[in-house]
């Protein structure tokens, strides 16, 4: 019986190492991450003053595969769907739904590759094509077919993690981004022409989500500094 303890005691103790990873292998090369976010934005006319009719947001859900193709540098794949409302008041109301994909890189600044637990910044960015089909718009009171237009995006996406584990992430960051309407089409499917300075748009939104990394802890640059 004793014998078995300690053959026991002896196996655990040569796992232990193994069973506390480091945050700094999940940014090692070969290694993968799976996210899911959500971006948003409301102008929140109704909290500034509570008998305004105006209203503006919108909600942005994405789903993210990424893959570390050098230690601390990733590229990735996401495809997304979005909805925006704007009232001006109870008888116009354009809505918007779109969706699209994007293909994009980013760059963790691991400040301590050992830590279990603790803080992450990273910044990245991605070039995406964006659809939005004709929805029904309230125009005085009427409801119409809406336009439908195809974007060019470029957005930015600098992210801050918070490890709860070391493998489990929740984050937080803003979505900055430039777009060019590359077509635009009336309610009838008729084409409208832009300026140049009418196709440029930008906007801004907070981003939330959480990350799971599948660390691929044979290739980690942080291996040296696992040992403690």
């Amino acid at each position: 019986m004793n014998k078995k303890f300690l053959v026991s005691t002896v196996l655990l103790a040569l796992a232990l190492p193994v069973l506390h990873a480091d945050i700094g292998e999940n940014f090692a090369k070969g290694g993968i991450a799976l996210s899911g976010s959500i971006s948003f934005f409301n102008d929140f006319y109704y909290f500034l003053d509570d008998t305004e009719d105006r209203g503006h947001w919108s909600l942005e859900v994405t789903p993210e595969l990424e893959y570390f193709a050098a230690d601390r540098v990733s590229v990735w794949l996401s495809p997304w769907l979005s909805y925006e409302s704007m009232k001006y008041d109870a008888n116009n109301i354009n809505n918007s739904l779109g969706w699209g994909i994007s293909l994009g890189g980013r760059y963790a600044f691991v400040r301590d590759p050992t830590a279990q637990k603790g803080m992450v910044f990273s910044l990245g960015a991605s070039l995406g094509l964006a659809f939005y089909p004709s929805v029904d718009d309230l125009i005085a009171g009427v409801t119409t077919p809406g336009n439908s237009w195809t974007n060019l995006q470029l957005t930015f996406l600098p992210r801050l993690y918070f490890f709860v584990n070391d493998r489990l992430a929740p984050f937080i960051g803003i979505t900055p981004r430039l777009g060019y309407v590359l077509s635009y089409k009336d309610g009838s499917g008729a084409k409208i022409d832009l300026t140049s300075e009418e196709s440029l748009f930008g906007s801004v939104t907070a981003t939330v989500g959480i990350t799971m990394f599948i660390a691929n802890s044979k290739a980690s640059l942080f291996m040296t500094s696992r040992t403690r």
